[in-house]
């Protein structure tokens, strides 16, 4: 037998490994503010977290289309020292024009997604 560490989850599969160091869950919203005062029609983000040593690979993709939408993002980790994800935004406005933004790597646990 071996010990998992206190985790919580919202998906209804759970995988347990021998290395596994802990299980993070991301909340995602975009920020307060309506999506047509920025003229925005969508926002989309692709979350993606990897370990390649730990052989740990977990990715999603999620799209808000008004202040109110909400999603998680779940992955484990085996190192507490490699805990951090990585985020892309798409935006989309109404215009049909479209820009990019990487924020980078990531550790909060809540994130507020910028609308334009």
């Amino acid at each position: 037998l071996f010990d998992v560490p206190l985790s919580v989850t919202s998906i209804d599969n759970i995988f347990v490994r021998a290395d596994m160091a802990g299980h993070r869950v991301i909340e995602l919203q975009p920020e307060a503010v309506e999506f047509a005062s920025r003229q925005v029609v969508r926002i989309e983000a692709s979350l993606m977290y990897e370990d390649a040593e730990g052989g740990l690979h977990f990715a999603d993709n999620f799209t808000f289309s008004s202040l109110r939408d909400r999603a998680t993002f779940e992955y484990d980790y085996a190192d507490v020292q490699k805990q951090a994800y990585y985020c892309k935004l798409k935006t989309i406005f109404t215009n049909g024009l479209a820009t990019e933004t990487d924020l980078g790597s990531l550790k909060q646990e809540q994130l507020s997604l910028p609308v334009g």
